[in-house]
């Protein structure tokens, strides 16, 4: 009986050890991206937004918010549940705004396809550079950014609820909602270098789950 306690206690040990890295990258990316306004008045990092040029009242140059998102995640073990919406406060969002979840699991998550893309403060042009080295003469303050991924093997693995609204318009037209499959989704940033380090930490997570590489 003793024997069956200790063999019992080294495997509870070994599989706590395994799951605690995956609850410790979990819980500094829930704890660094979310706002948690409760605890320090952190704010989190999942925005974005890019502005456009235009002529102020008397004519001087401004700029006003052409696009935005808020993001935010949940997780429940390794289901992760990302909520999007768009910043009402941007030129589009006066047209049509969005809504929308995206459920998966780790496990389904390529790791290799995680990319980061970092976009310009102005127009959101690539501040990544191209094949020969250069980068795009718009690619000045480029202080947000977008993370990538898909699943392995691109299976629609990823449940889409998008919930559309079109401002302008009321009645039944004034939105719409669509429940999908799809094998892609994208989490934003307002901080290029936290987006490194979180893409570091989402690939960690996937990992740790079962994920793996798509084979071709």
């Amino acid at each position: 009986m003793r024997m069956l306690v200790v063999t019992w206690a080294l495997f509870a040990s070994a599989c706590s050890i395994h799951k605690s890295e995956l609850d410790e990258t979990l819980e500094w990316m829930d704890n660094t991206y979310n706002p948690h306004d409760n605890v320090s008045g952190a704010y989190g990092h999942g925005s974005a937004a890019w502005y456009a040029p235009a002529k102020g009242p008397n004519g001087e140059r401004v700029e006003v918010l052409a696009s935005g998102e808020k993001e935010s995640f949940t997780y429940k073990g390794t289901k992760l549940t990302l909520k999007t919406e768009s910043d009402p406060a941007g030129n589009e969002a006066e047209e049509i705004g969005h809504r929308a979840t995206f459920t998966f699991e780790l496990k389904d998550i390529d790791p290799a396809s995680v990319k980061i893309r970092v976009g310009s403060h102005l127009g959101d042009f690539s501040c990544e550079a191209d094949a020969d080295g250069q980068k795009s003469i718009m690619a000045e303050n480029c202080d947000h950014a977008e993370l990538n991924f898909k699943t392995r093997n691109e299976a629609g693995l990823i449940d889409e609820d998008w919930h559309n609204i079109f401002v302008k318009l009321t009645g039944p037209d004034h939105d719409s909602n669509r429940k999908d499959k799809t094998n892609s989704a994208y989490f934003v940033f307002n901080d290029p270098e936290y987006a490194k380090r979180f893409a570091k930490a989402f690939t960690r997570a996937i990992e740790l789950s079962g994920g793996k590489a798509s084979p071709f």
